[in-house]
C-alpha cells in the first residue's frame, strides 16, 4: 500500500484527547508552532519546528498540547 501524508493545522484547538491507536507507521514532522504528545507507554514528547518522530503501529498516543500563542502546523506520513 503506498504512503498517505496529511498536513493537519490547529489554533488553540484540541481534538478530544482519545488515544490513537493505527494499524500503520506514522511518521511525524512539526513545521510551526509547538506541540506535545503523550504515550500510553511512555513519556510525553514536545516537538517544535524541525522536530519529527516514528510512530510505530499500536502505540497509543494522544496530543497533549498545541501552542496557544500560534497555529500548530505538522506533517503525518501513514505508511505500512
Amino acid at each position: 500500500m503506498p504512503a498517505e501524508s496529511c498536513i493537519f493545522r490547529w489554533f488553540g484547538y484540541l481534538p478530544e484527547a482519545q488515544w490513537y491507536d493505527q494499524t500503520q507507521h506514522e511518521w511525524v514532522m512539526l513545521l510551526k508552532g509547538e506541540a506535545t504528545l503523550e504515550f500510553e507507554q511512555g513519556e510525553p514528547v514536545t516537538l517544535t519546528p524541525g522536530d519529527y518522530l516514528t510512530i510505530v503501529p499500536h502505540q497509543k498516543h494522544r496530543i497533549a498540547s498545541t501552542s496557544n500563542s500560534s497555529e500548530t502546523l505538522w506533517l503525518a506520513v501513514f505508511y505500512d
